[in-house]
């Protein structure tokens, strides 16, 4: 669900008015008010180098760390590696949550009222 920001109406992304579907500043609408924002549908590159550093750089160590310490019943190295893993997995799915609710108003709006 997406959160006008000029009415506060929630609105579904099938349910959102596109004006023009080539045009990122004219497709993505609130249904209610007719404002338009810029929808972003490709992510962005630092998004993905983000995401794979972490994934690559922290979870897979602390993951094959956490295999390690099953395996040898290494209770602190398993107590810590699980903090590790939750702590970034909390992390990420915070981040994904505010990346997705942040919206920037189009300069396009429809002139005439909404259908």
């Amino acid at each position: 669900m997406t959160k006008c920001k000029i009415c506060g109406t929630k609105f579904k992304v099938s349910e959102a008015l596109c004006d023009d579907w080539r045009d990122p500043l004219k497709s993505f609408g609130c249904p209610k008010c007719g404002t338009f924002y810029k929808k972003e549908m490709r992510p962005k590159l630092a998004e993905l180098l983000i995401g794979g550093l972490v994934g690559a750089g922290i979870l897979t160590p602390a993951s094959q760390l956490y295999i390690y310490a099953l395996r040898s019943d290494d209770i602190r190295t398993l107590v810590l590696t699980s903090i590790i893993i939750v702590s970034v997995f909390t992390i990420l799915a915070a981040w994904h949550f505010t990346l997705k609710s942040e919206l920037d108003t189009s300069p396009y709006r429809r002139a005439s009222g909404v259908l």
